[in-house]
């Protein structure tokens, strides 16, 4: 009975997994077939979910052919977005039918992404940021206590981006304070292409034994984004700048000056560890002069902790 029931359950799960519906299929130019659950397409990379394999990054040159059995999400390259089962042959063109029964024919340049998140299709806002605190306090010969501080939140929707920096050092030896810095930077970008955006900077700094009682700067740029994605990110922008430092025993100083600014990142495929850059350069008379660097690594610890190591190169004339 029991040799029965065994038999019957194993054609029941047999039949069962027969009659599910593959989420899509995708034709490899060497005939290779792969099936799982389409994630994204985005930058040319097919991010394919499969029961057997996780994860897989596909070269989407390297498709010949994908065909979706539920419905998938695409954003056209001017800005349409359609709903719909798909296939797909790239470099030839597409077909996507909709949930009314409509078929959609077109080239396949015309897509930008399938599956976008949802800030690049208008549909709210994606929210990023990190927080690095450092504590350090020494007893016995010594009696000292570090502070340092570091911020980053950004908030991105489909066409611009909000972002803040902020940073603080304050040390102390003995009771007396041997460190007193701080600076903070905002941002806003608008975005008139996917690439190309304009953008409205403010920053203010302060650094007790340099000196500097208050420096702050304000002006706007144009920008361009390289890459925004989830493994690799690069901007570049230069603009025109309003400075205003106020320097102990030199008085107040202002001028107008040019400058540039260059963030990037790159997680890497072997490991998962992310390196990382950003500097600022302002180009101005020999009073407000500066330019400021972070360069590192960021290692993943898990439940949104990480482990980062960072360079800090700071010139200030």
């Amino acid at each position: 009975m029991n040799r029965m029931f065994q038999i019957l359950l194993c054609i029941i799960l047999t039949l069962g997994a027969l009659g599910e519906s593959i989420a899509a299929e995708v034709i490899l130019d060497n005939g290779d077939r792969l099936t799982g659950t389409v994630i994204r397409l985005d930058e040319d990379t097919l991010r394919l979910k499969t029961d057997y394999a996780g994860e897989i990054r596909i070269d989407w040159r390297r498709v010949r052919k994908l065909t979706t059995d539920k419905e998938i999400v695409v954003l056209t390259r001017d800005n349409r977005i359609l709903t719909g089962k798909m296939t797909a042959t790239p470099g030839t063109g597409y077909e996507l039918v909709t949930a009314t029964g409509e078929t959609i024919q077109a080239e396949e340049a015309t897509i930008e992404s399938i599956n976008p998140p949802d800030w690049e299709i208008g549909r709210g806002s994606d929210w990023a940021g990190k927080v690095n605190i450092s504590l350090k306090s020494d007893r016995g010969n010594s009696e000292k206590d570090e502070i340092d501080l570091d911020v980053f939140a950004q908030r991105r929707r489909r066409d611009d981006r909000l972002e803040f920096r902020g940073d603080l050092e304050y040390d102390t030896s003995f009771g007396d304070t041997t460190k007193d810095k701080w600076s903070g930077l905002g941002k806003y970008d608008y975005f008139v292409t996917k690439k190309k955006y304009y953008a409205a900077n403010a920053a203010i700094e302060h650094d007790e034994f340099k000196g500097l009682n208050l420096r702050y700067r304000l002006g706007p740029a144009i920008g361009y984004q390289f890459f925004e994605e989830e493994r690799r990110n690069l901007r570049a922008e230069v603009g025109a700048y309003y400075t205003t430092s106020d320097i102990k025993g030199k008085g107040v100083s202002e001028s107008i000056a040019a400058g540039w600014l260059i963030d990037g990142d790159y997680t890497f495929n072997a490991v998962p560890v992310q390196g990382y850059h950003w500097q600022s350069m302002v180009l101005s008379n020999p009073k407000n002069m500066n330019f400021q660097s972070k360069t590192g690594l960021r290692l993943p610890l898990g439940s949104g902790f990480l482990a980062s190591a960072e360079v800090e190169a700071n010139w200030d004339a």
